[in-house]
């Protein structure tokens, strides 16, 4: 039994304990804990499970403590309490939960390396949990409370008026060493159609004067890089994205330059010490400020 308990002993198991006796309701504690309202349902039933207790009477109005839960509640919040107390006492930080990081598989997920690290030394208790995806379909995650901060890529639709902005950088052609671009058409390696990136390159080639054939297009950054190892063509890409990549060069000659690309910072999870501590990460990583309008 003490094995099983150990599991329960967790600030957030106790967290979701004390939010369901004060809400009596899965999705309004869920909302409260920045969580999903099947990680709470989870949490539940791991603690009964494990104490070998009903802890809580259901209803088809919400969910109530029992006698026995109501002991459990009391104990959860001298848990909470004893933990606060002891962070306060010795300075050390017990932050401790998950958040749900969205990410581009570019930009953002370049600079994810720096940003884990960093939560691991500064908050060894925070997990994150990754989502990759494009700009345009994280925004709706975010907007849906399926992830709690995004970062976007400007590769995509344009940023919600609340993301805050997190830094720019040369958006550069990228291409296999070696190869030359002569009078015929550019071939390049593009994002499909809608995508910023692709649009820019191909109003660079066009106020220069410059023919361009479309010798590969892939939904993913990933493919456009393989694309350009292979030397399909050049593709227009962020230059921390492919600074380091083995078989890539960048070109600094032959086209005309682009446009910089911008990154932002999307939140719509509520402030909290979980979310603040990754949020406060990411934009000390890009030596900006934390202020965020959060969305309705």
């Amino acid at each position: 039994m003490a094995s099983h308990l150990s599991q329960v002993l967790k600030q957030d198991a106790m967290r979701v304990v004390v939010a369901l006796a004060e809400f009596g309701s899965v999705r309004r504690s869920a909302e409260a804990l920045n969580m999903t309202p099947s990680a709470v349902s989870k949490y539940v039933k791991r603690i009964e499970r494990s104490t070998g207790r009903v802890l809580f009477d259901r209803n088809y109005d919400g969910m109530r403590p029992n006698d026995e839960g109501l002991a459990f509640v009391a104990y959860a919040e001298r848990f909470l309490a004893l933990a606060q107390e002891v962070g306060h006492r010795f300075g050390r930080d017990l932050t401790t939960g998950t958040v749900r990081l969205g990410i581009t598989d570019d930009v953002g997920l370049a600079c994810i390396p720096d940003v884990l690290r960093t939560c691991k030394i500064a908050h060894p208790h925070v997990s994150i949990e990754l989502v990759v995806d494009f700009t345009s379909d994280l925004i709706k995650a975010a907007d849906a409370r399926l992830v709690d901060l995004a970062i976007l890529s400007d590769g995509s639709p344009q940023f919600p008026s609340s993301a805050m902005p997190l830094a720019s950088e040369r958006l550069v052609w990228a291409k296999k060493p070696g190869l030359v671009v002569d009078g015929s058409a550019v071939p390049l390696v593009l994002a499909k159609e809608g995508c910023n990136w692709r649009a820019r390159a191909l109003d660079a080639l066009a106020a220069a004067g410059l023919k361009h054939q479309v010798a590969c297009t892939s939904p993913s950054t990933a493919g456009q890089i393989s694309g350009v190892q292979f030397g399909l063509g050049i593709a227009p890409i962020p230059e921390s994205v492919v600074k380091d990549v083995p078989g890539i060069s960048i070109d600094e000659t032959q086209l005309p330059n682009l446009a910089e690309s911008q990154l932002a910072l999307y939140q719509t999870a509520p402030d909290g010490p979980v979310v603040n501590s990754v949020r406060d990460a990411i934009t000390g990583i890009f030596d900006c400020e934390t202020s965020i309008e959060l969305s309705a």
